[in-house]
């Protein structure tokens, strides 16, 4: 029994030396939270949040400024870039088109002067028109173009596919125009498959 006295005197001593502070600190002492799997699950919701919001919007002006640049297909601009160096018929001036007779694919390069023509069978002009108006209406602002197309029917008339199909659309010369439109993919694989 002894032994046993000694060490609970032992024991007192010793709690009795320990320093006011530390008491102090033991009982005033919390737990501190941790931000754990809660908040790394709430951080990872908000990315997600994020991207499914900013992608959309990014994919929506890169289409609005040069081709699409998505991966899922390449905008009308994209294939006739791709085009630039083919064996077309380039002429210096509008002036040398003949707009009756033969139906005529006719692009120009927004940093070239030079007018670029391939002749169509009346069933590329026939597939040309079913696609024509087809596509993602621009709003108010018109993306820059690389490119203007037109397509020229051999009986007189001038169209794009990057305007509304419609009567105000349709002319008997080549003419200049902002973009209302841009073409859905039905019209860009339409001229890719002309084109190539």
């Amino acid at each position: 029994m002894n032994n046993k006295n000694e060490k609970t005197e032992k024991l007192f001593s010793a709690i009795g030396e320990i320093d006011d502070e530390l008491l102090y600190e033991a009982q005033t002492y919390r737990k501190k939270r941790k931000i754990g799997h809660l908040g790394v699950l709430a951080a990872c919701l908000a990315l997600v949040f994020v991207i499914a919001i900013a992608l959309p919007l990014i994919n929506r002006l890169d289409g609005l400024n040069k081709g699409d640049g998505s991966v899922s297909h390449k905008g009308l601009d994209d294939v006739l870039l791709d085009c630039r160096e083919g064996d077309y018929k380039k002429y210096s001036s509008f002036d040398e088109l003949s707009y009756i007779g033969e139906a005529k694919l006719v692009w120009q390069y927004a940093d070239s002067e030079e007018i670029y023509v391939l002749t169509i069978s009346d069933d590329q002009l026939s597939r040309i028109e079913s696609n024509m108006g087809k596509g993602k209406m621009t709003g108010e602002r018109s993306p820059e173009l690389y490119c203007k197309i037109w397509v020229l029917d051999g009986q007189g008339n001038v169209k794009t596919p990057y305007l509304e199909s419609n009567a105000g659309n349709v002319g008997c010369q080549i003419f200049d125009y902002d973009a209302e439109i841009i073409p859905d993919e039905s019209m860009v694989e339409c001229i890719s498959d002309i084109m190539n």
